[in-house]
């Protein structure tokens, strides 16, 4: 093995050798040239060049196939609302020329033209921009649609644009604007002006203890604004609407019927008279008949109102309205006497208007005191939503009057009293001309002048004013205003219409309305020792008047005809309903007291009520039980009178006070 690696290690050696040798040799001899051939020049390289746009412009070349090293001219070129913007490689040059070194991606950028859009504010308020088909930098690209929606600050109100809005309508919000050059728009804001808007009228109030008020009214705001002191913008749009409650009728005397269900721009303060009247209300089907309180009466509602406190409860207002110069000042202050005593008795139920007129001596005031007293019941009437104008209410009142006094006639009876209207009682005297002072005069053979002065005469004899007081009284204790309207007509009224039963069930007859007033003033008379005369026709005044010997001259007379509620036709009705109301203070033990309270629940419970509670009977059986005793029991006069009103009872437990 030793040797084999030694020989390997000679021959290398031994070669170096010789090659060495042989490389001398060479130098030293000269070479031939050997010529050599040129190499082939290598093909170009080609490279792609791709050039394109963007939208809203051209590019002059598209590009291709180039070799490398070769320069291309391109041109971008904007068409339209659009401007060159850049090349894709950040060139800003819209012609350039390209070097080719290399495949490549070329994009001619542009964008639309800016133009710059100004919105000016005047006021407190501000404007919502906003862009409805296109983008935004700084400024607007051409093309751009912008909205512009103004909105006011608190208590402000955006009032118009202006500027550069083409034919948009100014007070137009939002708006649309199409920028397509530099625009200036100017929004305009003002302190808002709010208004008032108000409803009145009685319509639009429930009265006391009615079930529902006579209208369902509402302002709708259709747009606009509507602070929270309830008052509304300018410009605001409103709608009024009313709808009738069963009992009223809306008046339209003072509102346009076309006010309501109808567009209503705001542009001022506002009000609208929403007036109610009962009018021909109860008519209607739709009047609550059927729709009873718990005692049986009707609802509180139209012409049938119901208890309130300034007609049921005492009130001390006396308003005086007489002539001036009087012809009897006299018998003014005796009347004055009659009030203060019965009103001590029954109770003060004003507010009273008391009327005496000597008719020529002074027309024109008397016309003004009428007018005076109705307007009072008109603004009553009007307050209690019976009437719906005042004013022509008490016109057809004054028209009445006129006519009554150019035909010589008397525009106004002894007593009024209208629950929801008012109260007044009084006299008329004609032509200086006094009836019963001229029968007491013609008995004596004197002048009526010098009657006066005799000291026989008195001014007593006139207990006119208790009869009309116990009138009022009657009223006072009222407590459905149906009961009214049946009594001043019976059988020509809507109530009577939809129920007969009604008048037997509420109204008391007239035989006792007027009867109860003569037992009444009677023994008040007999109480104050009046020299009064208080027959049925005119005889000189007793020296005292004396319940009983009234009785008996005027009362207990048997040519008669038997008693009922109807008067037609009937001899005596009055007379004999005074005996029949003796009769009935007989039966509840003439009690003075009792007697007033069978008035107070008639005034609440009806007339029929009444009777069944403090006699125990139907208003026939009263007729029969009375007509059997007066006609068919073979009494004297002396038993009936007794009966009627026995010798030594005093009624009147209390001390009357005189005026003076």
């Amino acid at each position: 093995m030793k040797r084999l690696s030694f020989s390997l290690l000679a021959i290398i050696i031994l070669s170096f050798v010789i090659v060495q040798s042989c490389s001398t040799e060479e130098e030293e001899t000269v070479a031939p040239v050997v010529q050599t051939p040129e190499p082939e020049t290598p093909a170009p390289t080609q490279y792609t060049l791709a050039v394109s746009a963007s939208e809203g412009g051209t590019v002059s070349t598209t590009g291709g196939e180039y070799e490398s090293g070769q320069t291309v001219s391109v041109t971008a070129t904007p068409q339209g609302e659009y401007l060159f913007k850049d090349w894709s490689d950040g060139n800003t040059d819209a012609t350039r020329t390209i070097t080719v070194s290399s495949n490549s991606t070329l994009t001619a950028n542009f964008e639309k033209k800016k133009y710059p859009f100004t919105v000016n504010i005047e006021g407190e308020g501000e404007v919502l921009e906003e862009i409805v088909n296109s983008g935004r930098t700084t400024d607007y690209d051409s093309g751009t649609t912008v909205k512009l929606t103004a909105q006011p600050e608190d208590e402000w109100v955006f009032t118009r644009w202006s500027g550069d809005i083409g034919d948009i309508e100014p007070t137009e919000n939002p708006i649309q604007l199409n920028i397509i050059e530099s625009k200036t728009v100017t929004a305009t804001f003002q302190i808002e002006n709010y208004f008032s808007i108000n409803v009145i009228g009685n319509g639009t109030y429930q009265r006391l203890n009615s079930p529902y008020p006579p209208l369902e009214y509402e302002i709708e705001l259709i747009s606009g604004n509507k602070n929270e002191n309830g008052n509304y913008s300018k410009g605001s749009i409103i709608r009024l609407s009313a709808k009738e409650n069963p009992g009223w009728v809306i008046d339209y005397s003072q509102i346009n019927p076309a006010t309501l269900n109808q567009d209503i721009i705001v542009e001022d303060n506002l009000e609208f008279i929403l007036n109610v009247r009962t009018g021909f209300a109860a008519t209607r089907d739709t009047f609550p008949f059927n729709e009873l309180n718990s005692d049986g009466s009707l609802l509180n509602v139209g012409s049938n109102i119901g208890a309130y406190p300034e007609w049921n409860e005492p009130n001390s207002e006396l308003n005086y309205y007489i002539t001036d110069n009087f012809m009897y000042t006299e018998y003014v202050e005796v009347y004055k006497d009659r009030i203060f005593e019965i009103r001590q008795l029954l109770g003060e139920w004003g507010p009273l208007d008391i009327l005496i007129y000597d008719w020529e001596q002074n027309p024109v005031q008397n016309r003004e005191m009428w007018l005076e007293t109705r307007e009072t019941l008109a603004a009553e009437a009007y307050r209690n939503q019976l009437i719906g104008n005042v004013q022509n209410w008490v016109n057809q009142e004054m028209e009445y009057y006129d006519e009554a006094v150019l035909n010589n006639g008397w525009p106004f009876g002894s007593a009024f009293v209208g629950i929801g209207f008012g109260k007044h009682i009084g006299l008329i005297f004609k032509n200086k001309n006094w009836e019963y002072l001229e029968t007491w005069a013609n008995g004596t053979g004197l002048e009526v002048a010098d009657l006066i002065q005799t000291e026989e005469f008195n001014w007593e004899f006139e207990t006119a004013s208790y009869h009309e007081y116990i009138h009022v009284w009657q009223g006072s204790q009222n407590k459905h205003g149906f009961v009214n309207t049946i009594a001043g007509c019976y059988n020509c009224n809507a109530f009577s219409d939809k129920d007969p039963n009604l008048n037997r069930i509420w109204v008391a007859p007239r035989w006792f309305q007027e009867g109860q007033c003569a037992v009444i003033q009677s023994i008040l008379s007999e109480k104050m020792e009046l020299r009064a005369e208080q027959g049925h026709c005119c005889t000189i005044p007793p020296p005292i008047f004396k319940v009983r010997e009234y009785i008996k001259k005027y009362l207990l007379n048997n040519n008669l005809d038997n008693l009922r509620r109807d008067e037609t036709d009937m001899n005596g009705y009055y007379t004999i309903g005074e005996a029949a109301s003796f009769y009935k203070f007989a039966k509840m033990n003439y009690s003075l007291e009792t007697y007033m309270a069978f008035e107070t629940h008639r005034g609440a419970y009806g007339y029929a009520s009444a009777l069944q509670a403090y006699l125990g009977m139907s208003e026939d059986e009263f007729y029969t039980t009375f007509n059997n005793w007066f006609f068919d029991s073979n009494l004297s006069s002396k038993e009936k009178l007794d009966y009627l009103y026995p010798e030594g009872i005093n009624p009147i437990q209390m001390d009357i006070l005189k005026r003076r």
